[in-house]
């Protein structure tokens, strides 16, 4: 899980099964807290794309998100998740 989410600043987290297998996935929306972040560091953006990471039950999760629909491909800046 650290190795996909190292690159975001994440606020908004949520527990859910979504695709019905009996297993917790996690929703995760991202924003870094500067908006001019892009001046000072060419490696991050103000605006992140949202995770969807897929458990498996045994306490590992995959980052799903590139096949998971076209809102994760998006940029936005969040800060919370319901």
């Amino acid at each position: 899980m650290a190795e996909a989410t190292f690159p975001y600043v994440s606020f908004g987290t949520n527990l859910l099964d979504y695709d019905n297998d009996g297993h917790l996935d996690i929703l995760i929306v991202n924003g870094h807290v500067y908006d001019t972040v892009e001046l000072f560091d060419a490696s991050t953006t103000y605006a992140q794309r949202k995770l969807l990471l897929k458990g498996d039950g045994q306490g590992h999760f995959q980052d799903v998100s590139a096949k998971s629909g076209k809102v994760f491909s998006v940029r936005r800046v969040g800060r919370g998740v319901g």
